[in-house]
């Protein structure tokens, strides 16, 4: 069991729950934001077309792709999906 407060507790569980719902569906960006730093799906529109890559969000709100070049994305990002979890080894 978790020595964390109550009100910590709560917030842990209803992150969790949170993840869940997310796992199963795009999240437009004007609802939501993911954390700064953190990767996930993204959609956009570019000259090229529809596209969905790897990509994170800094704290001042600009994206990139999250590959080994790290670039800038300029194309504005409408969608973004909670990468799944790892698989279970054993």
């Amino acid at each position: 069991m978790c020595n964390c407060p109550r009100d910590s507790r709560r917030a842990i569980n209803s992150m969790a729950e949170q993840r869940k719902r997310d796992q199963g569906c795009w999240i437009a960006v004007n609802d939501r934001l993911p954390l700064p730093y953190v990767d996930v799906l993204v959609a956009l529109h570019s000259p090229e077309g529809q596209i969905v890559d790897l990509g994170y969000r800094n704290r001042k709100g600009v994206w990139f792709y999250a590959d080994i070049n790290r670039e800038k994305i300029l194309a504005a990002v409408a969608y973004w999906h909670p990468l799944p979890d790892p698989p279970r080894w054993g």
